[in-house]
């Protein structure tokens, strides 16, 4: 491994447009989070109560494809399994960050989560005196969603590497994320936090590679 000091300013790197407009996103991120909570969180989580179960079944399903579990499993397992057979540098440079943006997002959403004590949509659901939901002492807070901020990282690693393809890769977060509003295991305030966590995780460890100039 070869590491080589750069110090290239931030804009430099058009790829990391997360962390270029980082005020920009953090600012636009609370408001949305302000706005939801304050009126769509519950009232959204009704209407998807009244779909049909089997619906809501089968979009839990999808969303477990980037549950954090199955994430930190398989980048190792994607690294290996490509330096062997199909030797790509992308490929090993994507699932080499992963190995280590996976992990520091269960961290950081485990911190928020027992920080916060938002419980589920079900729960506040059963329980409408609890207002909004936060500081609940539940066993299993909902904010922010581990399963968005996995998807976000990995889009936002993706969108490194695959530039000219970003928009596809924020879009298929975003819908993974939505899965997770669907099947009630989120409100949409946690999966937007989710979401904007995993990017800045996932940018952020990739700028950092790029400033050391880390060659695998």
């Amino acid at each position: 491994m070869i590491i080589k000091l750069s110090q290239k300013p931030l804009l430099k790197y058009p790829d990391l447009y997360v962390l270029s407009h980082l005020k920009k996103i953090l600012a636009l991120t609370l408001l949305s989070i302000l706005i939801s909570c304050l009126y769509v969180d519950l009232l959204l989580s009704d209407w998807i109560l009244s779909m049909p179960l089997k619906w809501r079944l089968v979009i839990k399903n999808i969303s477990i494809s980037f549950s954090p579990v199955f994430v930190i499993t398989t980048a190792p397992v994607l690294y290996l399994v490509n330096k062997f057979l199909w030797k790509q540098q992308k490929i090993a440079s994507f699932a080499y960050h992963m190995i280590f943006i996976g992990p520091i997002c269960v961290v950081v959403c485990k911190c928020v989560k027992h920080l916060l004590q938002r419980c589920r949509p079900l729960d506040l659901i059963a329980m409408p005196s609890a207002g909004m939901g936060w500081m609940s002492a539940v066993k299993n807070p909902s904010f922010p969603s581990s399963h968005a901020c996995m998807a976000g990282a990995i889009a936002g690693m993706l969108a490194c590497f695959y530039p000219k393809h970003s928009w596809k890769f924020f879009a298929t977060a975003f819908f993974l994320a939505l899965c997770r509003v669907f099947c009630l295991k989120h409100f949409l305030s946690d999966v937007i936090a989710g979401l904007v966590i995993g990017l800045i995780v996932s940018q952020s460890i990739h700028l950092l590679s790029q400033r050391k100039q880390i060659l695998l």
